[in-house]
């Protein structure tokens, strides 16, 4: 997996232009912004969202969680949680999904999601479960 050093050594720029290109773009000259962005996409790079978190402490991190009861076998459900992941990245956002099935247990899922420091978390068809969990 590809660093953030890896690209600013492919881009031939610093660490700091690597992450104005991430963060701030409007603060990097074109030219610059576009070997940066070349570089990114030659080493197939992705930010690593937990290291992000951990510079964030105390203000929002940006995530949703989508907690969901067998969405991949209700219709309904795939389409509602497309719509979240589909709004979330049209707002910047990031949203990951924890689909359970009905021999999960709804309280560990439920403590992995709290452990991520959500923004924001969507419980989707758990009536069932937590009225049987009581």
């Amino acid at each position: 997996m590809a660093s953030l050093k890896d690209v600013a050594k492919l881009a031939n720029v610093s660490l700091m232009t690597v992450s104005r290109v991430l963060n701030d773009p409007k603060r990097v000259k074109p030219e610059t912004l576009a070997r940066v962005q070349e570089a990114i996409m030659q080493l197939n790079y992705v930010p690593d969202l937990s290291a992000q978190q951990i510079r964030r402490v105390g203000t929002r991190n940006k995530t949703i969680g989508v907690l969901a009861l067998d969405t991949v076998t209700t219709p309904f459900s795939v389409e509602i949680t497309l719509s979240i992941e589909e709004t979330a990245r049209a707002y910047g956002w990031n949203s990951f999904v924890v689909n359970m099935f009905t021999d999960d247990n709804v309280l560990f899922q439920t403590n992995q999601m709290v452990n991520f420091a959500l923004d924001s978390c969507f419980c989707q068809n758990l009536c069932c479960l937590l009225e049987g969990s009581g």
